[in-house]
């Protein structure tokens, strides 16, 4: 099961078990979760807060009668969780949470609370002695409530050593003043950390963090002026333990690798540092970024350094080669980086005087098998063969052998290689440095004669190449104007009543579409231009199968994906291929009018038939978009944009049976749906891409923060006004319709709002405004929608669209506010859904769940194939729990109710819009299928499931309470044969969506 990966998701684990444990067992279970989260995030202050909170609440739980613990237990849990017990821990987290300069205080003042409490019940000099130097270590460690605590320690000895007092309040100023200046230094970057953190807005947040973590990195390297302290580098460990446990830079790979960095610096500075050991930062660094194949480099290099064993190091190679997520962004930089460490490592042990024989036989093997296994991935990802442009890991082997003086194994292939200069520069560069004259003379001329021989075979292809294209030439002449006004004339331009019943003209017009606007449908030459490189063929065996389409083109060009789509009538099937290149396109147009088994196909060109349609109402599906466009022509596919990384796209591209039908969808261009939303439909055209429009990317919109919380839209208006004609004001506000201090103003031009930026730094009742434009933000992984909200358009569309935001509860505060946000109430009314394709948003989930009740919020997690859905009642939550179980929310892919513990055990969906050819496709199949099935098992999901409560007590983990009805009671004597027959469960799904009514 894949552990959460952020302080949030683990707290949310605790959580929800902790409100699930109904016995000791279960109790300490929740107790080794804590320590698993403190392993992970070991710096953080809400989860050390929240574990000491839960120990101290079971050490008084054990002791009150009252609790409800059984007497067996009650004798039990006083042995586990003593007084003792309980005051370790707390120190235990003071300590590890000191140097968090803007929220230790929280903790340590509830520690030291404790200690006073229990000083005051049996009051002693060693005790008083304890707490003193409790107080004088906080008091020399630099932290935003220093008065404060310097206020408590005042109050500790006036009350248990006043003689001394003043001597020592001057002793523990003068020590303290060190901390004092080191706050003092940081308090201006902790005040524009918790503006940013106020406004919500995470980019921003990270982006301040950043700024904060490159100057607390500079002081420990800059010398202090004379009579003040050295900035301690454990406040920069402290630093970026915060920014990774609480902000999105925790799945930065950079914010890792730089933390790593600071850390080996620190200690290469200072040896006796304590900071941490690296080995374990980067080991969460990899949990946390597993993509990195830098991080997993790293990794193996540290536990090098740090000499852990071979089959420790292997380990850590098999984990990132096994991750599976190493070439997600579709390059092969972090699979080579990966194994280019596990290479070196290889090679470096047989370096060592005392290396046996082992050492040797395990890079003879290891290496040529990375080498393979290197290539083996760029096949699978690349669809063809694979080599490294810089050879690092043919490199690597050169040197070996070299070392071992077995030269004549290295394996050197000049046959088929696409860079041959390469190899040839490298074979001299290594003769220049390592060989003697007799080796280099003999290298120069074999690379000599490899050249030449390079160059013939060039020139042969070339030629080949050539004919080819000539040949291909007549195919894809444009049209000559004087011979597409000769009616007569069927080469130029294909009607539809002009096909040879014979179909002799195929290959002469295979690629000529109908068309309304040719420009829409010009030559396109990009890396991959889906449009221009797609052909679509008809008349196919209805049995005919994906690989059979394959290995009949296979010979005409190199296939990146294709679908196949068996006819409503049963005879015949259709299949939309995209090749590599256009060039590969024009040859499989060779195919056009050939028989494929008994069936003559026909093959066509793909371009002009998708559609980029953006600007749709948020809940839209496939039946809405064949709805649509049911006047225009028959829909052959639709493809969904994944939400993994952004939950707030909302496009697709449609792809129609013929040019006719993707014409006259193009007319749509610009209609107005549900009188709010213009809808764009244009042919989609990747060279015509253009840039993001709207008031946040033409510059229109401001972001304003620190706004007084007692203004509202009609003040902002006004203010703002004076700068220009005001389109919208949005004030950012709680579920209670309180502001949160932050909100945006949009104007008509770009003049207007730069004009506006005046009022940066200005005062505004009682604060000083902060007013900035708002930034473009591409990385949105969760959407969070509450009461009727929606998710944001894309970009607003050319005609001023303005993008869809959540809608504020301001106007409709609930009557039971307090209630609903009671975190007990929360979880009862809450329920899970797994198994939630990346395709759908949270307005297709809010559309689906609605009917069952009113949603207070809708939490979408792409990330892990779900969703978190509060309803207003718990009645609501019961009956979408049911209602949804099993629900078909794209055809084949059914909806999965469970807690939050199933919901974080599913990771994100891995796909690919590629063909897999061979062993690997089982592999792949597989490996698809258990990222979108996981938590479906019947031992991965809680029976019956935990987000189904009802009034009358929680439920436990595996409990079952009453369903929210009524049934009738059964007598003793049954009049009615039927009534006594027992009901199934479709019988009780039934009643209790009912409401329990039959």
């Amino acid at each position: 099961m894949g552990e959460p990966l952020c302080e949030e998701d683990w707290l949310a684990l605790v959580d929800e078990a902790s409100r699930n444990a109904r016995d000791l067992e279960q109790r300490i279970e929740v107790v080794e979760l804590y320590k698993r989260a403190i392993s992970a995030e070991p710096w953080s202050n809400t989860l050390w807060l929240a574990r000491c909170d839960w120990v101290l609440s079971l050490y008084t739980d054990c002791r009150d009668p009252d609790a409800g613990w059984p007497e067996e237990e009650q004798e039990l849990g006083q042995e586990l969780f003593s007084l003792q017990t309980v005051q370790d821990l707390w120190q235990e987290a003071a300590a590890a949470t000191q140097f968090r300069l803007n929220d230790s205080h929280e903790l340590w003042n509830r520690w030291i609370t404790i200690e006073l409490e229990e000083l005051a019940k049996s009051p002693s000099r060693e005790y008083v002695e304890r707490i003193r130097k409790i107080f004088f270590d906080r008091l020399q460690t630099p932290h935003s409530k220093w008065d404060e605590t310097s206020q408590m320690f005042s109050t500790f000895l006036t009350k248990y050593d006043e003689p001394s007092y003043e001597s020592t309040m001057v002793q523990i100023t003068q020590m303290g003043s060190g901390a004092r200046h080191l706050y003092a230094q940081r308090e201006e970057h902790e005040l524009k950390l918790q503006q940013a953190i106020a406004t919500g807005d995470k980019e921003r947040v990270a982006s301040v963090m950043k700024e904060y973590l490159e100057w607390e990195t500079l002081q420990t390297l800059m010398k202090p002026k004379k009579g003040l302290p050295q900035s301690p580098p454990i406040l920069a460990v402290a630093l970026y333990e915060r920014a990774l446990a609480s902000t999105i830079l925790g799945r930065d790979s950079g914010t890792w690798e730089d933390y790593i960095a600071f850390v080996q610096q620190s200690y290469t500075v200072n040896p006796e540092a304590q900071l941490g050991n690296p080995l374990y930062i980067v080991q969460r660094a990899t949990a946390h970024c597993p993509w990195s194949g830098s991080l997993w480099a790293r990794y193996i290099l540290l536990a090098e350094t740090q000499n852990l064993d071979f089959s420790s190091i292997e380990d850590i190679k098999h984990a990132a080669t096994r991750s599976g997520v190493l070439d997600r962004e579709g390059k092969m930089d972090e699979v080579i980086e990966v194994y280019t460490a596990w290479c070196g490592y290889l090679r470096r042990r047989t370096l060592n005087r005392a290396a046996e024989d082992e050492a040797f036989d395990v890079a003879d093997a290891g290496l040529p098998g990375s080498l393979e296994a290197v290539q083996d991935w760029g096949r699978r990802l690349h669809k063809r063969e694979y080599t490294d442009p810089l050879f690092r890991i043919e490199r690597i082997m050169i040197q070996y052998l070299t070392q071992k003086g077995s030269i004549d194994e290295a394996p050197i292939r000049t046959k088929d290689l696409d860079w041959p200069e390469a190899i040839m520069e490298l074979y001299i560069a290594h003769c220049n440095n390592y060989e003697d004259a007799h080796a280099l003379l003999a290298a120069k001329d074999l690379v000599r004669r490899q050249f030449q021989l390079v160059t013939k075979r060039r020139e042969k292809l070339a030629v080949e190449q050539a004919e080819l294209y000539a040949q291909q030439q007549p195919h894809v002449v444009t049209p000559d104007p004087t011979d597409e006004e000769s009616p007569g004339n069927s080469k130029r331009k294909r009607e539809p009543t002009s096909e040879d019943a014979n179909g002799n003209t195929h290959k002469k017009i295979k690629n000529e579409q109908p068309v309304a606007d040719p420009e829409a449908l010009r030559q396109q030459h990009l890396t991959r231009d889906r449009e221009n490189t797609t052909v679509i063929v008809t008349n196919l065996p209805p049995e005919v199968t994906q690989t059979k389409v394959r290995q009949y083109f296979k010979e005409y060009g190199h296939i990146n994906s294709l679908a196949l789509k068996t006819e409503p009538d049963k005879l015949s099937s259709t299949c939309l291929i995209e090749f590599r290149s256009n060039d590969d396109v024009q040859s499989a147009f060779l195919r056009d009018g050939k028989f494929f088994g008994e069936n003559q196909i026909k093959v066509e060109s793909g371009t002009g038939l998708t559609l980029y349609v953006t600007n749709y109402p948020p809940p839209a599906d496939e039946n809405y978009m064949h709805n649509l466009f049911k006047d225009c022509g028959e829909i052959f596919s639709i493809r969904w944009p994944s939400l993994k990384f952004n939950t707030h796209r909302r496009f697709c591209y449609i792809t129609f049976r013929n040019a006719e039908a993707a014409s006259a969808a193009t007319q749509l261009d610009g209609k107005l749906l549900e009188n709010k939303y213009k809808l764009v439909a244009k042919y989609s055209d990747p060279a015509g891409k253009k840039q993001r429009e709207g008031a946040t990317a033409e510059g229109r919109e401001l972001h304003i923060t620190n706004l007084d919380l007692s203004l509202n839209e009609d003040d902002l208006k006004e203010v703002f006004a004076k700068y220009g004609q005001v389109e919208s004001v949005r004030i950012l506000r709680t579920h209670k319709g309180e502001s949160k201090g932050a909100g945006f103003v949009v104007f008509e031009k770009k003049d207007e709002a730069n004009s506006a930026l005046e009022l940066d730094k200005t005062k505004l009742k009682s604060s000083i405004l902060h007013v900035e434009l708002t930034q473009s933000r591409n990385y949105k992984p969760i959407a969070t929608s509450t009461e009727k909200g929606t998710s944001a358009s894309p970009v607003p569309d050319a005609d001023g669209d303005a993008a869809m935001s959540l809608t504020s509860t301001a106007d409709h505060p609930n009557k039971n506010q307090h209630a609903l946000h009671q975190p007990s109430e929360v979880s009862n009314r809450t329920i899970t859904l797994l198994n939630v394709p990346d395709t759908i948003n949270d307005a297709r989930i809010r559309a689906i769940a609605e009917p069952f009740g009113t949603i207070i919020k809708v939490v979408l997690r792409p990330d892990h194939q779900g969703a978190i859905i509060e309803y207003e009642d718990v009645n609501s939550a019961g009956k979408a729990s049911l209602g949804l179980e099993n629900y078909e929310i794209t055809p084949g892919r059914r909806l999965k109710t469970g807690g939050m513990k199933d919901l974080f055990a599913q990771s994100s969906e891995v796909k690919s819009d590629r063909i897999v050819i061979g062993r690997t496709a089982k592999k792949e199949k597989e490996k698809a299928s258990s990222s979108t099935n996981t938590g479906m098992s019947t031992s991965n999901l809680m029976q019956p499931s935990a987000p189904i409560r009802r009034p009358g007590g929680r439920g436990g983990l595996g409990q079952k309470k009453g369903l929210g009805f009524s049934g009738a009671k059964k007598s003793a004597v049954d009049s009615d044969a039927t009534s006594s027959k027992p009901k199934s469960n479709a019988d009780f799904k039934k009643m209790f969506l009912s409401g329990g009514k039959e």
